[in-house]
């Protein structure tokens, strides 16, 4: 299916790469007290209590997809079709747009997630 899409360059490549190489986006909650670490902490709550604004942009959505990959294995089995729904919804709506950081982010939570899905499969 990856191989099929219109994306951005080298994109597709990295991509399949990640999902290859099995490891590779997986992040530790930040435990510091900087705002962003802060941020990242409230969105993994939010993200384990199904509370996210499916509506975030900008920044607040970076630090939503970077807490998606401080998600451990059974969390994101738990909250799988949630995350899914998340992800299909901010991957259509800012991917082709995104600058660099946030279409990173973005691809690293989908890689995430595929992972901690079919890593066993």
């Amino acid at each position: 299916m990856l191989e099929g899409l219109l994306t951005r360059s080298k994109t597709r490549t990295k991509l399949i790469e990640r999902l290859r190489g099995l490891g590779a986006v997986k992040l530790t909650t930040p435990n510091g007290s900087t705002p962003a670490a802060t941020k990242k902490q409230e969105y993994v709550k939010f993200l384990r209590s199904k509370k996210v604004d499916e509506m975030l942009s900008g920044r607040e959505l970076e630090y939503c997809l970077q807490a998606i990959c401080c998600l451990t294995e059974d969390e994101v089995m738990k909250n799988s079709s949630y995350l899914r729904k998340l992800l299909t919804t901010w991957f259509n709506k800012h991917y082709t747009p995104a600058k660099g950081p946030l279409a990173d982010k973005l691809r690293r939570a989908i890689c995430w997630v595929d992972e901690a899905l079919n890593k066993g499969a």
